[in-house]
């Protein structure tokens, strides 16, 4: 008789192939849901953010630890920390954006100073972690945002770490630069503004800060995840960390209620800059004895405006300034620069001797004199309704209109003879007194850049 065939058997998966089919089988536990009372769990997570590995010593033994940040299908996001022997296996391993399943980690209760996630507890990996790769699932968004608004981070305590979301309303160069410890970076400071009038400047740094000015031109809104918030002469400032994220215009509410704000009435708002030290309003003769440079607040009125001018920096920017000078109660006077959006503005807006309040007033020497630029945080605010304000309106009604003004932004020659202006190099500010042995009419007309003009 022929040999009796045993019956065909399929063929049987290696184990740890079959331990992998059981657990993408197995439902995966929600990170909403993790709490100390749970000691088995499998999870499934995206890796939001990822911090640096970083060594320290405890009882005189040197170790390793990096965190991360692991967002599921939930929407809730949690602080993971991988310590000893885990982190020196898996931080190599694990990348930002990338889907994990994650097991054997204990659940501890989140320490806030160094946790800014908002689940109530964190995860810790500290031996026998089980990590693997997983599929990428579109249910899992690539980051989470929780935002603070501009105005509620005038009262955190600092140092803290925050989401953001905000107009930029002002940018600056890229700066390469040498640190102490003698490494190579990049920066670019932008300042962002929101629909609570309050604007903040903020560090972009490496191949962030490197894009294109035309990534920040144009007033986009920005989302900014894990924004490292610290005091910083007298005001706040953000540097956006490494393990953070940056987003231009993705598609959220918040972005679209921005836009909107601005196109209504944000272009033209009275911003509050958190990053200008909060000086009290000085008066403009004190100045002239002010340490320079300074950060100041003025309130004065305007005795004088030039019009608009365009120019080219030496970096090849282009760039638009307009000077004014202001004048107040102390009959002094200084000239101070208005740059961008700000110089644009109409001249009626600076017509009629109008009284202005300028926050964030750089005053420095200029030619043996003192001169004020206003910076792209601070604020320029047109008729303001302070009782500071109401005391140079009552001054310039009453009589300030015809003072003698000593002008803080001419240098201080001694007066000179008019013979002596033979031999002096023009052009050249000086200071004369003499006899008027001729007068001509008034004259008018209408200047190139089409105002119309008086001189005698």
């Amino acid at each position: 008789h022929p040999p009796t065939r045993l019956p065909s058997w399929p063929h049987l998966p290696p184990l740890a192939t079959a331990k992998k089919q059981r657990a993408m089988a197995a439902p995966f536990f929600p990170i909403s849901e993790l709490s100390t009372y749970h000691s088995k769990w499998v999870i499934r997570a995206r890796i939001t953010a990822k911090g640096q590995l970083r060594s320290f010593t405890s009882k005189g033994t040197t170790n390793q630890v990096f965190d991360c940040h692991l967002l599921d299908e939930s929407g809730s996001e949690i602080r993971a920390s991988f310590f000893g022997q885990m982190a020196e296996q898996h931080f190599p391993k694990l990348q930002q954006g990338k889907v994990y399943s994650l097991s054997r980690g204990n659940v501890r209760i989140a320490n806030r100073q160094y946790n800014r996630c908002n689940h109530r507890y964190e995860l810790v990996f500290d031996r026998d972690a089980l990590i693997e790769e997983a599929a990428d699932d579109a249910k899992i968004d690539s980051i989470k945002f929780s935002f603070v608004d501009l105005h509620a981070v005038q009262s955190k305590a600092a140092p803290c770490t925050v989401d953001l979301c905000g107009v930029v309303v002002g940018f600056k160069p890229v700066l390469a630069f040498t640190s102490r410890e003698g490494k190579e970076l990049v920066k670019r400071e932008i300042t962002l503004a929101d629909d609570t009038a309050t604007s903040l400047s903020i560090a972009l740094w490496g191949e962030r800060a490197k894009q294109e000015d035309k990534v920040f031109e144009g007033h986009p809104v920005v989302c900014l995840k894990s924004v490292s918030l610290r005091e910083w002469n007298g005001g706040r400032s953000g540097s956006l960390m490494e393990a953070g994220a940056m987003q231009m215009q993705p598609n959220l509410p918040e972005v679209q209620r921005l836009q909107q704000w601005w196109a209504k009435s944000g272009s033209s708002a009275n911003l509050t800059s958190l990053s200008l030290s909060q000086d009290t309003l000085v008066d403009i003769g004190s100045l002239q004895t002010k340490t320079l440079p300074c950060t100041v607040e003025l309130c004065g009125v305007i005795v004088n405006f030039r019009p608009t001018y365009a120019f080219t920096s030496k970096e090849g920017k282009e760039l638009v300034k307009r000077e004014i000078t202001i004048a107040d109660q102390s009959a002094a006077s200084v000239a101070v620069t208005l740059w961008g959006a700000r110089a644009q503005q109409e001249d009626r807006m600076f017509d009629n001797h109008v009284l202005v309040s300028i926050k964030g007033v750089i005053v420095k020497e200029w030619k043996g004199a003192r001169m004020g630029s206003l910076l792209e945080a601070g604020s320029l605010a047109f008729q303001p309704s302070t009782p500071e304000a109401e005391k140079v309106r009552q001054w310039w009604a009453q009589g300030g209109k015809s003072a003698n003004l000593t002008s803080l932004s001419l240098t201080q020659d001694g007066l000179i003879e008019l013979r002596t202006l033979q031999t002096k190099p023009a052009p050249c500010t000086v200071e004369l007194c003499g006899i008027i042995v001729n007068f001509r009419p008034t004259y008018s007309f209408t200047s190139k850049e089409g105002k119309e003009l008086v001189k005698r």
